[in-house]
Formats: structure tokens, sequence, C-alpha cells
């Protein structure tokens, strides 16, 4: 899973990202604010804050919520290749 960066337009292997940073990217892909998508999680903002400054690790149920909220697979959530994804490479 690759993205274009905005700054200075490299690509970018989302799956090398650490966690927090991945969860930044799909919730800035949304056009949201922090607080909108710790809504959309069902989540205490202040836990989803600390999730995404890589303070916190989240937990099964946590990582459920954000797949949820965000329209993403658990797989894309966690930086995981799916076996389509390494085929097509």
């Amino acid at each position: 899973m690759s993205r274009i960066c905005p700054t200075c337009g490299q690509n970018i292997d989302l799956n090398a990202l650490p966690f927090g940073v991945r969860l930044r990217m799909l919730r800035e892909d949304k056009g949201w604010t922090a607080r909108q998508a710790a809504a959309a999680c069902g989540l205490p903002q202040t836990t989803y804050s600390s999730m995404e400054a890589r303070h916190e690790w989240p937990t099964e149920s946590a990582v459920r919520k954000l797949a949820t909220g965000l329209e993403v697979d658990i797989l894309t959530l966690l930086g995981v290749e799916r076996d389509d994804e390494k085929n097509d490479s």
C-alpha cells in the first residue's frame, strides 16, 4: 500500500510507517480532525491522540473500533501486506 506524499511528491510505503503515523495519514485522507476520528471510532479523544502520537499501542478492541471508524480493514490499519498486494508488485 503506497501513497504520494503531498509535501515532497515521493511515493511512500504506508506499510513501513509506524502505527501512529499510518493512523494519522488514514485520518487525514478522510479530511478529519483527531476529534472527529475519535468520535467516529467510538474512542476518547485522549486515547486516540495518544495512539496517533505513538505514546500508546491500541488494544485488540481499539484496533477493531479504529478500523470500523476509519472504514479500512484491520490489515490496512496494521500495515500488513496482503498476499494479493505482494503478487501485484
